[in-house]
């Protein structure tokens, strides 16, 4: 009995300090950060910038691997399923909080047990913007052309996603309709304003800026009480007197099982990152915020806004169909 008790005390100090090794020699490779979004959008662009900077910092090249589809569940389930060494990165947005209350039937795994929250990014900007056929120049005007009976529709990346959401919340303290027209991703649901299929849609500021800045379609107001360096005269939504919408964030998460000195390590050196004065001005340029948070505190962010979802579903009957 005591050598089997020996035996075991002496596994668990060898499990120990094996832990404690890979902690302490963390990264020991290249970390890939998956991004669940095609090339090009706001997605890319954070993941690369930051990227860039975590490399220098942390020894290791830090690679991107995109894999869009199926509202984001293809790139979760691949972090869920990868090593629990820190190597292996979630840059997700927001919408990740929806996927267990709409997409539930078609997920392989739970998202609050399987994936570990590490820091809130970025919070990147949104716009309304609409067609330029429209004679609508504000908020305002767009709501009374739609109170008017004339028909319209609105653009998404997606049933589900954040942008669907914002729509909704919209149409609701408006009290105007609209119909959902769901594309596959942001740009193009951004070309369907600007070709006249939709009337409205909202987009990142990163995404729209450029064809707002061309005309090819007209950038309405931008949320979050800020206006946006790259498009100064469009008014924020609260100057316009509408309230309550908030743009979108953007964290990282890593599989569940990933030690937590590595977990703390990583939540760090993103810390680190955002408060580079040349990080966070690059940030701002795209329409891009930096928040910056402890792992605790966006674990507690994400299962609230996952409860809050429940509620917004109910109340506002938005579907994945």
């Amino acid at each position: 009995m005591h050598r089997r008790m020996a035996l075991a005390l002496a596994a668990l100090g060898l499990a120990a300090l094996a832990g404690g090794a890979t902690a302490d020699t963390y990264p020991s490779k290249p970390i890939m950060m998956v991004v669940p979004y095609s090339p090009g959008g706001s997605g890319d662009k954070l993941g690369r910038l930051l990227g860039d900077r975590l490399s220098k910092s942390m020894g290791q090249p830090v690679m991107m691997d995109f894999k869009p589809g199926a509202s984001g569940l293809i790139a979760e389930e691949a972090v869920v399923r990868s090593a629990p060494d820190g190597h292996t990165l979630l840059l997700d947005q927001s919408s990740i909080a929806m996927n267990p209350v709409l997409l539930q039937s078609r997920m392989r795994f739970d998202l609050q047990r399987d994936l570990r929250p590490i820091a809130n990014v970025v919070r990147f900007q949104h716009m309304l913007v609409s067609s330029a056929a429209l004679p609508a120049r504000s908020v305002k005007e767009l709501v009374d052309y739609a109170k008017s009976g004339k028909p319209i529709n609105y653009s998404t990346p997606g049933s589900g996603t954040a942008q669907h959401v914002l729509a909704e919340q919209f149409l609701r303290a408006s009290g105007i309709t609209a119909t959902h027209v769901p594309y596959k991703g942001g740009a193009a649901a951004l070309m369907a304003v600007a070709s006249g299929e939709v009337q409205f849609s909202f987009v990142s500021v990163s995404t729209g800026q450029g064809m707002a800045q061309s005309g090819r379609v007209r950038a309405l107001g931008v949320l979050d009480g800020l206006r946006t360096k790259k498009l100064p005269d469009v008014p924020t939504f609260e100057e316009q007197g509408v309230r309550g919408l908030a743009s979108p964030w953007l964290g990282i998460f890593v599989t569940r099982k990933t030690p937590e000195a590595i977990v703390q390590r990583i939540g760090q050196e993103f810390g680190k990152v955002l408060q580079d004065p040349g990080v966070r001005e690059k940030l701002e340029e795209d329409g891009m915020h930096p928040i910056g948070s402890s792992a605790a505190e966006f674990e507690r962010q994400v299962a609230n806004e996952i409860a809050v979802n429940r509620k917004l579903v109910q109340e506002l009957q938005i579907t994945a169909d």
